[in-house]
């Protein structure tokens, strides 16, 4: 996630000034809401030195050989797991019963900053603050808790809180400058979660999944037994969602993010999708996909990487990915998971992988030197390089707003976009290369 950074414009037709020069890039209508799209109606979004031109997949030449194979991939994602400091887990390990502590302390180390001043569109009191902590149902844990599974038949915001109300630093709680501060992540359809808790009500479940712990909303899991959570998501064969765009299950519309998994029928041409029953339970029923999908991970390469990045230009900014698209960290992730690679989820777990990290900084990287597809990495925000043009990176990253020089005046993207990094400087006055404290490349 990316700090100032906001929603797209939901204006019928809005113009939106993004480069350093005098480039225009309309926004219609549909553009920040139709989800599946065709080749044909692709938006490019491009900004500071970047052209139109650089919008196009085929101007970068991208390699199209192997980087790792699938064998090799399953061991960098075991290498990852194995760190142990990125929140990283592999589900598909039983633990059958685990300890009050660890409970606990994954719950508690969510807390309200002083600096979240609003609740919805009221003032944050003290009493407020004891309710959505006494909502944790913390009183009511065994020093040992019998650990039930689950996978989930809906993509569900993963939040801090067992609350749907919207914290933040300003009176804002929808639009494109609304930035919930209990909105961690969103859980894909289909993925697998270990469930540890629940509120008094069994609303809400305090659960693991493989890359985040948090609070999600007990309709959107599938109860089932341990085996059969494996068996679900290790299923063979699958396909994997290789755009954003909304689906149909059951006549419930979702809109399914890139990266999204599920066991497949070739004969039938049909996902196996999860869906929960009545009572709770999880059933599979067979769906015909409404978008671009993958039968089976897409080969590791640049060409890949690339494609897949550049398929999300002009889709809005998500702070948390709560509607269904991506915010930085996000856009990186879901690329990278349509190929089978597990990263972390927020930039400050990606800032700690050990392999085939540079941490040089910024103005001192020799860019060329990089693989194009490489994670550049600053404090607060995720890029994906593209490549460079004289020495200068090219990045294409979902980010929100930037300042112009010389009147320095804010200029609010709040969507994936191509841009020049030399040139590009963000809400702070920092120079966005200067930035750069980490490029991680995945080899």
């Amino acid at each position: 996630m990316y700090r100032n950074s906001l929603f797209c414009s939901r204006n019928a037709t809005h113009v939106l000034l993004l480069v350093m020069g005098c480039l225009l890039w309309t926004i219609t209508n549909t553009s920040c809401h139709r989800a599946h799209r065709t080749k044909s109606s692709v938006r490019s979004c491009y900004g500071g030195s970047a052209t139109q031109e650089m919008t196009d997949v085929s101007y970068w030449n991208p390699s199209d050989t192997i980087i790792l194979t699938p064998e090799q991939i399953v061991q960098y994602n075991n290498e990852l797991i194995a760190q142990g400091n990125l929140d990283l887990v592999d589900i598909t390990i039983q633990n059958p019963i685990i300890s009050k502590d660890v409970v606990e302390k994954g719950i508690a180390k969510y807390t309200i900053a002083n600096s979240w001043k609003w609740l919805d569109t009221m003032l944050i009191t003290a009493e407020d603050k004891q309710a959505l902590y006494e909502s944790r149902n913390l009183g009511q844990l065994n020093d040992s808790i019998i650990v039930r599974y689950g996978v989930i038949t809906h993509p569900t915001d993963m939040r801090s809180f067992p609350t749907d109300k919207v914290s933040s630093k300003d009176k804002v709680v929808e639009g494109p400058q609304c930035y919930d501060r209990f909105q961690e992540t969103q859980l894909r359809l289909g993925e697998g979660v270990h469930i540890w808790h629940q509120t008094a009500d069994g609303e809400w479940f305090f659960v693991r999944a493989t890359d985040y712990a948090g609070w999600i909303k007990s309709k959107h899991v599938g109860l089932c037994t341990y085996e059969d959570m494996c068996a679900y998501i290790q299923k063979e064969p699958f396909c994997v969602v290789t755009d954003i765009y909304d689906q149909t299950i059951q006549d419930v519309t979702m809109r399914l993010n890139m990266g999204t998994k599920l066991p497949y029928n070739t004969q039938k041409n049909k996902a196996l999708a999860p869906i929960r029953m009545h009572d709770g339970s999880l059933a599979i029923c067979e769906t015909t996909m409404a978008g671009d999908i993958h039968q089976g991970y897409l080969p590791y390469t640049t060409l890949n990487v690339l494609t897949l990045a550049f398929k999300q230009q002009g889709f809005p900014y998500d702070w948390g990915c709560k509607n269904g698209y991506n915010d930085c960290s996000g856009l990186a992730q879901s690329v990278y998971r349509c190929m089978g690679i597990q990263l972390p989820r927020n930039t400050s777990s990606m800032r700690r992988i050990q392999r085939n990290m540079h941490s040089e900084g910024g103005i001192n990287f020799d860019y060329t030197q990089f693989m194009p597809g490489s994670i550049l990495l600053s404090s607060g925000h995720t890029m994906i390089l593209v490549g460079t043009i004289d020495k200068n990176p090219i990045i294409i990253h979902a980010f929100g707003s930037y300042k112009q020089p010389p009147t320095w005046e804010k200029r609010q993207v709040s969507a994936t976009c191509i841009t020049s990094m030399s040139d590009l400087y963000w809400t702070d006055g920092e120079r966005s290369i200067e930035s750069i404290g980490h490029v991680y490349e995945i080899k």
